[in-house]
């Protein structure tokens, strides 16, 4: 419980830092991957009139993945 409770502070401490969206959304994937034990992960977003992006990709693969299923 420790470990969550320290990793868990790190990442609101990472989040009260971030500049802009981007950077929020890098935080919040990061620490996801690292507490599920992730491989990749990123963001989907959905834009007006449907139109998807991905971002906050941990690794290339992500988005190439993404553009798949898109």
């Amino acid at each position: 419980m420790n470990d969550f409770v320290e990793t868990f502070a790190e990442f609101a401490s990472a989040l009260t830092d971030a500049q802009d969206f981007d950077d929020t959304a890098d935080h919040l994937i990061r620490y996801a991957v690292d507490s599920l034990g992730a491989s990749f992960g990123g963001i989907t977003l959905i834009h007006t009139k449907g139109r998807l992006e991905t971002t906050g990709a941990t690794d290339p693969m992500v988005e190439k993945v993404d553009l798949a299923q898109y």
